[in-house]
């Protein structure tokens, strides 16, 4: 949606707004506790309350720049969808 256009009631079945995917949800793999973070507003976590350490590895710089995506698409003046799979036009 640009300025000035009127909002529509949400994306088109089938489809999610990339400014919707902003919560991850962590299951540690020791304890099996889940963690739901939501990235508009904290970073994840570097361990899980039972002390295990979440190995980023190679997915931190991907995880911190998916961040910056998902708030500056929290501000923007339009919207990315993408579509679910399976979903029929």
């Amino acid at each position: 949606m640009l300025a000035g256009e009127s909002p529509t009631p949400g994306p088109p079945s089938g489809t999610v707004g990339l400014s919707d995917l902003h919560r991850l949800r962590l299951v540690c793999a020791r304890c099996e506790k889940v963690t739901s973070v939501d990235l508009l507003e904290e970073r994840p976590p570097a361990t899980c309350a039972c002390g295990h350490v979440f190995d980023w590895g190679e997915a931190g710089p991907i995880i911190d720049r998916y961040m910056d995506i998902v708030r500056r698409m929290a501000d923007a003046e339009f919207e990315i969808e993408l579509e679910l799979p399976g979903a029929e036009e």
